[in-house]
This record gives structure tokens, sequence and C-alpha cells, in this order.
């Protein structure tokens, strides 16, 4: 994904899970950036770093959105990254005209409100 200065953002995975030859793995999987000079890792963020980084998505405010398997999601806004504790792999995103992030999980579907409060629409949905 390529964020509002140009730069390219790269989610991997950890590679013990790719290769079935152990002597073939290489690779800690996280989150990446390229700057046009060099690649940077962000091994202060945990979830971000040596884990799968799934799925990134770019809001139309420009803040980058990132899925992990084990630890939510985060998002960059203004050069922090900030967690929200999403219990399912999420596999896509949107953000409405009224700024909440909807999330499509592996266990069902999460609102995220622009106050930061989560909820499980799947669960707490207005049906019966």
């Amino acid at each position: 994904m390529e964020d509002k200065e140009g730069n390219i953002w790269i989610g991997t995975r950890v590679a013990e899970k790719d290769n079935a030859d152990t002597n073939k793995r290489s690779g800690k999987g996280g989150l990446n950036k390229y700057n046009g000079g060099k690649l940077i890792h962000f091994p202060e963020t945990k979830g971000l770093n040596e884990s799968d980084v799934l799925t990134i998505y770019k809001d139309n405010s420009n803040d980058l959105w990132f899925s992990t398997t084990s630890h939510g999601v985060y998002c960059y806004k203004n050069n922090t990254f900030v967690n929200y504790n999403i219990p399912a792999s999420t596999m896509s995103f949107l953000k409405d005209n009224k700024g909440n992030i909807w999330l499509g999980c592996a266990g069902g579907l999460y609102r995220i409100n622009p106050n930061g409060e989560i909820l499980n629409i799947t669960t707490k949905g207005p049906w019966n």
C-alpha cells in the first residue's frame, strides 16, 4: 500500500509457515516500510514484528490500518501506531462516512467507532 508521502508499506508472514524444508526458511514476518532508499522494520511494536501482517488498508483520511493474526489491528495515524484488540483475524476494512471502521473478520463482523469503542456486530447487532 502506498501512503500519502509515497512510502510503500508491505505486510509479510512468518517464514516458518511457508516452507516445509526448514533449511529454506528465512524471515521473521511483520510490517515493513520502503521509503525509496531503505526498508524499515518496526521491531519495537509488538504484533507488527515477528508476526503475520495480513491486510493493509488506507482509509479516506489517509490513515493506514494493518491486520495481524494474533494482535488485533493497528491504525497508523500521525506517525503513531494505535492497537485495537480485535480477537479474530481481519480480512477486510471499510471506513464509512460517519468515521466508523468496519472489519470483516474470521470471527464475524466488528466495528470500531470514531471514539475507539470496539463492537462485535455479529453478537450485538440490530437483529433478533
